[in-house]
This record gives structure tokens, C-alpha cells and sequence, in this order.
């Protein structure tokens, strides 16, 4: 049986274009893991509001560090995005910046 197409929010489809080759070894957490949820067909009406986030936190594993994975910084930077690196070399984060939408965000966390 082939799994239920979901229609993706506009806001995301950038994200799932430029990370489709890994798609099946991601996980989209937070904000956007509920919201996506929302728009299954089986999916009933929330009874509240939903909270809603502008950045999209993405799980990826460990191994997505090695040279065997796709270059996910290369890949988001020719999806549109651009990525701004902040904290220092113990703890640094990489964000990844919508160019068409500065408010949309993207960052990467190991699992």
C-alpha cells in the first residue's frame, strides 16, 4: 500500500526539496511536527489554536557528520537558504536562513 500523499505547507516545501535525497532518514521535530501532523487526512481538528514557530528543527543521526551522507550544508544553499553560523567551536550552531523569507529558518539537530 503507498503511504498518503500530505499536502505540505508552502513555507516548508523549500526544506523537503533541498533535503529530499535524505528525506527518509530525517525527522521534523518541534513546531512544525504537529502542524505537519494537522494536515493528514486522518487528522482531526485541533481543539486550540496551534502554537506556531517560523524555524524548522530537523533531526538528523550522527552519521549525517560523514562523508557518506549528502552535503546537507551544500543542499540548503542551493534550495534558497543561507547559513549563518553563530556560538564558538564548543558549541556552535548553524541556522539556515530562507533567502525569500528571512523570518524562516532551519537548523539541524543530531539524534
Amino acid at each position: 500500500m503507498k503511504p498518503a500523499v500530505i499536502p505540505l505547507p508552502q513555507e516548508l516545501a523549500p526544506v523537503v526539496a533541498a533535503l529530499e535525497p535524505v528525506l527518509d532518514r530525517l525527522v521534523i521535530v518541534g513546531g512544525w511536527a504537529h502542524r505537519l501532523h494537522g494536515h493528514h487526512p486522518l487528522a482531526k481538528p485541533p481543539a486550540a489554536e496551534l502554537l506556531t514557530t517560523w524555524d524548522c528543527d530537523v533531526a538528523v543521526p550522527f552519521e549525517a557528520a560523514t562523508e557518506t551522507w549528502p552535503d546537507l550544508a551544500r543542499r540548503m544553499r542551493d534550495g534558497g537558504f543561507r547559513e549563518e553560523l553563530s556560538g564558538s567551536e564548543m558549541s556552535e550552531a548553524r541556522v539556515y536562513v530562507l533567502e525569500a523569507d528571512p523570518n524562516f529558518t532551519v537548523q539541524f539537530l543530531a539524534a
